[in-house]
């Protein structure tokens, strides 16, 4: 599984593939009209694992915040799973032809314990390092 939707790119100056880019969010208000995930979302939906995640705030440098559920112990989170969605790619990746699966959280308004924040998805306990 590879994190993020590979998609395609060519470079400016010459024409030719280079690394696709990953989207790694996909926006609620976007999945049911945008034709890059609305396949995905009437066919390949999916639960994405996770004990934690990571937003940013600001720029230059930004501060990270991560978040996930309580626990006495930060390395024994509870795991928890996050809506996302799935797809095949096939292409050019890192110079070869690959067939791979990819995958995508599906990101929604903010709560307000990150009301600041991007839309992203959320849980709790905010913790900035």
């Amino acid at each position: 599984m590879h994190w993020g939707f590979l998609m395609p790119q060519v470079s400016k100056k010459t024409g030719k593939p280079i690394m696709p880019r990953a989207v790694n969010n996909a926006r609620d208000d976007k999945i049911q009209t945008s034709p890059f995930w609305r396949g995905s979302f009437e066919e390949r939906r999916c639960l994405v694992p996770a004990t934690s995640f990571c937003e940013a705030m600001g720029r230059n440098p930004a501060t990270y915040y991560w978040f996930g559920m309580a626990s006495d112990d930060p390395l024994a989170r509870p795991p928890f799973a996050f809506a996302g969605l799935c797809r095949s790619f096939r292409g050019n990746h890192r110079d070869e032809l690959v067939e791979i699966e990819t995958h995508t959280v599906v990101t929604t308004t903010p709560n307000d314990l990150v009301e600041a924040d991007p839309p992203g998805p959320h849980a709790g306990d905010p913790q900035p390092r």
